[in-house]
């Protein structure tokens, strides 16, 4: 039996994880009271204490909903895009990338939405994720890496906001390391020097670090490293955790485990999440690598290791 105050039954459904008893409770909240379902979405699911899980069951509810518009709809997918971005790659994208298709369709079918290219950024990205799903599972990733990239272009001939720039550069980063390309470099260096004057420096930061961190990532170019190590220098200040901890992905990269050690070491100072993630994260793999060898040292870079 589930609780008969639907609200809360969303919330018994949420803590469960039975996410078909959550769509359908919100299914009933939204149809009941579409106000009182967007304030408990907003305020529940959609931050970071709610679960993906919660936020894919409240989008379908909405996506399924035979009255639901396109604004309405574009709420609820971007909430959970973001939810998205936080999480690791999982067969949810696919759910969420649903959702987009349809924002897609009615924009393809002339509807007139307000700021255009930040829906085409939004669907670009969904796709990337379960193209970054399929990867991991050895699927076929290749035609969402096209299509997003076709969007990608689309959305750069259109009016963009400053932060539209800022996730299309972000995007563009995403698809250079799904599609396994740089040529979008100049590109999202040029959307992020748009921003100048308009969102605060220290804003601006991380996304640069982090974009360049995928740029580097495709073809291990050392330039973009050394660049990504002055970039998170200037982060220090602002948020020294992830500062240390993308010095350190750059450093491991460059060959040099001392520094990477010495900076990851810094960042779980900072935080202790960071030895958990960097223990599962792919990106730094190189620091350790021949870890147990007689040949792995700390000063020695990775390719004279042997």
């Amino acid at each position: 039996m589930y609780h008969y105050d639907l609200a809360e039954r969303v919330r018994e459904a949420e803590a469960d994880d039975l996410t078909e008893v959550a769509e359908s409770a919100f299914s009933e909240l939204r149809a009941k009271d579409k106000a009182a379902a967007r304030a408990q979405f907003d305020a529940e699911i959609a931050p970071l204490t709610g679960t993906l899980l919660a936020g894919v069951a409240a989008l379908n509810a909405v996506r399924k909903a035979p009255d639901v518009t396109f604004e309405e709809l574009r709420h609820y997918a971007g909430a959970v895009l973001q939810k998205l971005r936080w999480a690791q790659p999982n067969p949810l994208s696919e759910q969420i990338q649903l959702a987009y298709e349809r924002l897609r369709a009615e924009l393809n079918a002339d509807y007139v939405a307000r700021n255009p290219a930040r829906v085409l950024i939004d669907a670009a990205d969904a796709l990337l994720h379960t193209g970054n799903w399929r990867r991991l599972i050895e699927q076929d990733h290749r035609p969402l890496a096209r299509d997003a990239e076709m969007l990608l272009m689309l959305a750069a001939t259109l009016e963009m906001r400053p932060y539209d720039s800022l996730r299309y550069a972000y995007t563009l980063s995403v698809h250079a390391r799904l599609g396994g390309t740089t040529k979008y470099l100049q590109n999202a260096r040029d959307a992020l020097a748009s921003l100048e004057g308009f969102i605060a420096p220290e804003k601006t930061i991380w996304p640069k670090a982090y974009v360049l961190c995928n740029f580097a990532l495709v073809y291990e170019d050392a330039a973009l490293w050394e660049e990504m190590v002055g970039v998170c220098q200037e982060l220090i200040p602002y948020d020294p955790g992830n500062a240390h901890y993308h010095s350190g992905i750059a450093h491991a990269h460059l060959g040099d485990r001392y520094a990477a050690s010495e900076h990851l070491g810094r960042a779980v100072q900072s935080n202790i999440k960071f030895l958990e993630k960097a223990l599962r994260d792919p990106d730094y793999l190189p620091l350790w690598e021949g870890a147990g060898s007689p040949y792995y040292s700390g000063r020695i870079p990775k390719a004279d290791k042997h």
